[in-house]
């Protein structure tokens, strides 16, 4: 399914996300409607929340045609990075004009957030890894990768689809039967006004993203198969003593915000943490607000 298809994911030093009015700092993954962005995303209604989104600048560098996404798994290119991908024949893509906000100097108003869809593997333009429409990567036919390039797009590195394919499979073949880290060291606990703050800490040596939330650090007991999903993305027991986990807030060093949520797994109550080496600046913190 790869022969002659390669990634694309951008390399520029600019480094963006989507924001929008009324955005909790707290919850920045949260739309005031309550939804997640991600999965408005995911489930292709991009377009009903379109007018109202901006992206903003989490990390300022020199803007090229492909901008790398931080907490948000978006694909943002140029205008003309877009029109190159559509003549070379993409199919089910949808193109967004998406402004990108600067304090400084002019807002850039030539950049597109593009969603793929349709479910072909042999689309000339796919999401990378397939299947998902919240990606920050492309996986393209070498005749889409031509013109791109011929249009004299730029900020985007270039890997072999089939060869990263292998090496992400392999790396999932080398994760033990229990991938979560359980390590109480990385996690405290603080407690005030009726409320717990908890708090994991991770340092470039913690190479884990899943981790087990220790609800035994609570006051109170809690049954994790009692949990329920609120429209917010928060979780509430409905124990003799109700309690409710608000989403993670996860930051690097610099204050970028990094994607983090909570999965229940039969018995235990799991945090995700989407942290590499080379896009975070360690050490990072993510607060879990237990009230």
């Amino acid at each position: 399914m790869h022969d002659d298809r390669f990634v694309l994911s951008g390399s520029s030093s600019m480094w963006v996300d989507l924001a929008w009015e009324g955005m909790d700092p707290d919850h920045p993954l949260t739309l005031p409607d309550g939804r997640d962005i991600s999965d408005v995303i995911a489930s292709g209604n991009v377009r009903q929340i379109i007018d109202q989104v901006w992206l903003k600048i989490v990390n300022y560098g020199k803007p090229t045609d492909m901008l790398w996404s931080t907490g948000m798994a978006i694909t943002v290119v140029s205008r003309r990075m877009a029109d190159a991908l559509i003549e070379a024949g993409a199919e089910d893509v949808d193109v967004f004009p998406v402004t990108v906000r600067r304090q400084r100097s002019p807002d850039l108003e030539d950049y597109v957030l593009l969603v793929c869809n349709g479910h072909g593997a042999d689309r000339r333009v796919r999401e990378f890894p397939l299947g998902r429409r919240s990606t920050s990567s492309l996986d393209v036919h070498a005749d889409v990768l031509a013109k791109v390039r011929q249009r004299g797009c730029a900020g985007f590195e270039v890997e072999d689809a089939r060869q990263l394919a292998e090496d992400i499979a392999a790396e999932q073949s080398a994760i033990p039967e229990d991938p979560v880290c359980r390590d109480p060291q990385l996690w405290s606990s603080t407690h005030e006004s009726g409320a717990t703050r908890l708090r994991l800490t991770i340092d470039e040596t913690v190479e884990d993203s899943l981790f087990a939330v220790p609800v035994d650090a609570l006051s109170s007991a809690i049954t994790i198969e009692n949990l329920t999903e609120n429209p917010d993305g928060s979780l509430s027991s409905h124990d003799a003593t109700p309690i409710t986990f608000f989403p993670p807030f996860a930051k690097d060093a610099s204050g970028m915000v990094v994607n983090s949520f909570l999965v229940q797994d039969d018995e235990q109550l799991l945090l995700n943490v989407d942290h590499f080496p080379g896009s975070a600046e360690y050490p990072l913190t993510v607060d879990i607000a237990i009230r």
